[in-house]
């Protein structure tokens, strides 16, 4: 067993699973595991507690208090000197635990420890001049000014020479949080940067701060919690590094393009930008947002999120049209569209055969992941899609389309375009696809899971039947899939999907036809305890 000890490699590996009590315990229990327990500990420090109990008893003092939170209700404690701060009491810490941390992480904590000014002074005075004296070799660190606005001053006691990457949360209505978020920009290779609009203000724009963000450095920059309108968007969008965008859009009561003469539609302007992510009350909004990206752009990601509710299928048309024409079909392989369910519509207001063509997406060849929602709209697949997916989406592995409907239930009433044929097809074609999320009409299913066909579709059902074939389905949501024999769809999935793990239907709350929706519940339920796979309502 000594021998093995002896070993560099072993010791941390087993240190790298371990929690953090499990960790002091195994640095006591043999001189051998000291080192590599303490080096785990101490990698990623996530508040100024470590450091606080390392000085000297005779220091510093602790005071606690209650503090009133939004939800929750926490603790304060504000660290009192004593005494003024001496290298000598630093001793300890900078000669066995400083240099063992990677990530210095200053966030939202349970139990707040708040160091006053007067602590930082101190513990700048007592330090090596040099920036990051409190943690020599850290390469990350994570700024949040949530509760520790007194320590963005005092930044370059931690940030020192091989700092890479800082992810900073700041209040952009205050000063020294933005001269701090400057000075560090011009030291670090790559920062993360998420406005926070100030807790006094109910609506917040970050417009006019906008000017103030550092470009050079800054690939991730988060504007959720404070609103910005369309005016703002078009620097944001050919921003030389920056690689992740997050934000609320406020479309307000007029939605019209901003008249802003600018390059970004030039050849020669191109977008850095990998993932963007959109929250707007409108669809107009985000559509209007798209339209400035760069047609020269590496995007990869795009989620949208409407919180209003109020999509039409020509509104969801133009935008997957705009979708197609704007993002780069050989990098772009994330799609993620989320609606809100609008107001109750009775079923004679709505049009059966007006549904949502996704034709224009299927141009996007490297498309992996597809999750639509839009609940006051009808997405689904049409038997005309089944035969061109495999081909124009050959890397999908995860398809969702609006089987989260809204609790109104007008479309339950409404009878699937597809069945279990076109279900067998993109299974069988679509290699890599592990989630699958889709209305069909299960009815048409025969004894032993053998599909039922009409005359003029035997020569697909031969073709689906020629050779025995299994797919590596994982998750199947079903929505309120019509369906007559729980057994014979067992048969069905359990000869074709047999990795599947996770079989969901919904449960609509409409009580004209509440006895339907529990039948056909209960059937997919049974299908679920037929397969051996987990079963929920969404």
């Amino acid at each position: 067993m000594d021998e093995c000890l002896s070993i560099p490699e072993i010791l941390p590996l087993l240190c790298d699973g371990l929690e953090a009590k499990d960790l002091l315990s195994t640095a006591l229990s043999c001189r051998a595991f000291l080192e590599p327990a303490l080096d785990k500990l101490w990698y990623h420090v996530k508040s100024f507690k470590p450091l606080i109990a390392c000085l000297p008893e005779d220091l510093v003092e602790l005071r606690t208090e209650s503090v009133s939170e939004t939800v929750l209700q926490a603790t304060s404690t504000t660290v009192v000197l004593r005494r003024s701060i001496r290298s000598a009491d630093l001793n300890r810490y900078q000669t066995q635990y400083a240099r063992r941390i990677r990530i210095f992480e200053l966030g939202y904590e349970e139990n707040i420890l708040v160091l006053p000014p007067e602590v930082f002074q101190g513990l700048q005075s007592a330090t090596d001049p040099r920036p990051g004296g409190l943690t020599p070799l850290a390469t990350e660190l994570i700024w949040s000014s949530t509760h520790n606005a007194s320590a963005f001053p005092y930044l370059p006691l931690f940030l020192g020479q091989h700092v890479a990457k800082i992810d900073f949360e700041v209040t952009p209505t205050v000063l020294n949080e933005i001269v701090t978020v400057w000075w560090a920009s011009n030291h670090v290779h790559r920062f993360k940067l998420k406005l926070s609009r100030p807790h006094t203000t109910e609506e917040f724009f970050l417009n006019a701060f906008i000017p103030l963000i550092p470009w050079a450095n800054l690939q991730e920059l988060e504007l959720s919690t404070g609103l910005v309108t369309l005016l703002a968007i078009p620097p944001l969008m050919v921003a030389p590094h920056l690689v992740k965008l997050t934000m609320m859009v406020e479309a307000g009561e007029s939605i019209t393009r901003p008249a802003t003469p600018s390059p970004h539609h030039s050849h020669d302007v191109m977008s850095s930008l990998q993932c963007l992510n959109i929250s707007t009350n409108h669809p107009d909004a985000a559509m209007i947002a798209l339209e400035y990206l760069p047609e020269r752009n590496q995007l990869q990601s795009l989620t949208c999120f409407f919180f209003d509710g109020d999509e039409s299928p020509s509104t969801a048309h133009r935008l997957f049209d705009l979708i197609n024409s704007k993002c780069n079909a050989k990098t772009f392989s994330h799609l993620d569209l989320q609606g809100c369910p609008g107001p109750a519509r009775e079923e004679d207001d709505v049009d059966k055969d007006d549904y949502v063509d996704i034709s224009a997406l299927l141009t996007l060849s490297d498309l992996t992941h597809v999750e639509i929602f839009l609940p006051a709209v009808r997405v689904e697949l049409a038997p005309e899609h089944v035969a061109t997916i495999p081909t124009a989406w050959p890397r999908v592995e995860r398809l969702i389309l609006n089987t989260n409907f809204n609790d109104r239930g007008y479309h339950g009433s409404i009878r699937p375009r597809i069945d279990p044929t076109h279900l067998a097809a993109i299974l069988r074609d679509c290699s890599h696809l592990r989630i699958l999320g889709l209305r069909f009409d299960a009815t048409h299913i025969g004894g032993g899971g053998h599909l039922n066909q009409n005359p003029d579709e035997e020569e697909r059902k031969e073709d689906l039947e020629e050779v025995a074939w299994q797919c590596g389905l994982e998750e199947l949501y079903v929505s309120d899939s019509p369906i007559l024999s729980s057994s014979q769809m067992t048969a069905f999935l359990r000869a074709h999907a047999p990795k599947l793990r996770k079989l969901c239907c919904l449960y609509l709350c409409d009580k004209s036809r509440e006895f339907i929706t529990e039948s056909y519940d209960q059937r997919w339920n049974d299908v679920a305890s037929g397969i051996g796979a987990s079963n929920a309502y969404y």
